[in-house]
């Protein structure tokens, strides 16, 4: 069986059980054979709230979200955006 190289996010909305306590956000695992699965990452509030922060921090990095999403790719000190 393949071992799995890394995880990303689907776009597609996230869920937040309030019973739980959890948010669960669609993920797509890929695999070193090239196969992937899609999968659930089941996240606590604590560890949405740091993956917020982290986030932002990054977006902060590359450009405001319109830069992003006007397609630029690096940072103001010419850093690429991975």
């Amino acid at each position: 069986m393949a071992q799995a190289t890394h995880i990303t996010p689907i776009k597609r909305d996230a869920a937040y059980d309030h019973r739980a306590r959890q948010g669960a956000v669609p993920v797509q695992v890929h695999y070193e054979d090239g196969g992937t699965s899609e999968a659930v990452l089941i996240v606590t509030a604590d560890q949405m709230a740091f993956y917020a922060h982290e986030a932002a921090r990054l977006m902060k990095q590359c450009g405001s979200p319109p830069d992003l999403l006007a397609g630029h790719t690096t940072t103001s000190e010419g850093t690429p955006c991975l």
